[in-house]
């Protein structure tokens, strides 16, 4: 991927056009929240152009996964009215996604990195009920597959080694909010076969090559969520032009069990994630009127749906959390007991 082609993917994704107001809203002169920003200033956005620039990798990501979830969030109320703004002056910002796109482009587009895969487990003191967050949510929907299809309960995520600044942002966006937070390092055989994500395309070439039921129609911008009011979904709608929200189609997600006869994982990179999460993407060959939509993946990671590639695990030194606004404990593994694979659900 060129950074020109990367430019360009940012402000279509709703990803994307968040993270970009909110690295103006970070350089104005106001006090507004980044998610209330009704207006864009040619100031703020230069100021941002120069801040990226400077960045650290680390930097760039934190605002990444906050801005996708304040601005864009599938469950934040806020965004039926942030989301829409974003996109209304996303070409004000163009300056910002090329600055984006010049430095990070190669970075992160990296593929999954084999000797760096962490397993971040989470064992919830209230009900003495031990899982591995990476691939345990809290609500399902028929299929095996959680919500519209997004992963299957059989199967678990890791994350490629994340910087200590990162962390603590990690464990908001899988919602690890309670419990002893352990990490655990593997290494991933040569002979796995992942499938790479760094764009809409990638994922459209996997939801069309192994297709689940597209019969089902759903009305709300989330696929099927009907948390939102339809009216205020539809101006989301119409200022992203579809691809944040759509109305009157058919949803097309991959066919899980199809995908691990020829894949042991599906690596989602961080530019995956940047021009994916959220995105509402047209699929021609399965109809006029089918789309698909990566959701509810929040970073970069692998959902692996099988684990006989793996090495024996490691325990690693307690993840950092620094902030104190979580119930969470991050717990040293290194001299803990292995994790028992047995009992993985893939």
């Amino acid at each position: 991927m060129t950074p020109d082609e990367f430019t360009s993917l940012l402000l279509a994704a709703p990803a994307g056009v968040a993270l970009l107001q909110h690295l103006e809203a970070t350089e104005r002169s106001n006090a507004w929240p980044f998610s209330e920003l009704t207006d864009s200033e040619p100031a703020a956005v230069a100021a941002a152009e120069v801040a990226v620039a400077r960045s650290s990798l680390s930097d760039l990501l934190e605002n990444a996964v906050v801005a996708a979830d304040q601005i864009a969030g599938p469950w934040n109320p806020m965004a039926l009215t942030s989301l829409p703004n974003a996109y209304r002056f996303a070409k004000q910002r163009v300056g910002i996604a090329w600055a984006i796109a010049d430095r990070f482009t190669s970075t992160l587009t990296t593929g999954m990195e084999r000797s760096a895969q962490q397993w971040w487990n989470t064992s919830n003191d209230k009900t003495d009920d031990s899982a591995s967050e990476l691939h345990i949510a809290q609500h399902g929907h028929g299929h095996g597959s959680y919500c519209c299809g997004e992963w299957p309960w059989r199967s678990a995520w890791t994350v490629t080694a994340p910087p200590p600044e990162l962390h603590e942002t990690l464990v908001i966006a899988w919602e690890m909010y309670f419990g002893r937070i352990h990490r655990w390092r593997f290494e991933v055989a040569p002979s796995a076969r992942v499938f790479e994500i760094h764009c809409p395309d990638d994922w459209r070439r996997l939801v069309t090559a192994y297709p689940d039921d597209v019969s089902g129609r759903h009305s709300s911008w989330e696929l099927p969520g009907v948390n939102q009011h339809l009216e205020k979904v539809a101006k989301v709608a119409s200022t992203s032009a579809g691809a944040a929200a759509r109305f009157g189609v058919r949803v097309a997600m991959p066919d899980w069990k199809r995908v691990s006869e020829d894949w042991d994982g599906v690596h989602l990179s961080w530019a995956g994630m940047l021009t994916c999460e959220g995105h509402v993407l047209d699929v021609p060959n399965l109809g006029g009127d089918v789309v698909t939509m990566l959701r509810f993946w929040f970073t970069e990671r692998t959902l692996w749906l099988r684990s006989s590639r793996f090495s024996e695990p490691t325990g690693l030194p307690a993840a950092t959390m620094t902030a104190g606004q979580l119930e969470s404990t991050a717990v040293s593994t290194v001299d803990g007991p292995l994790p028992d694979f047995a009992t993985w659900p893939i």
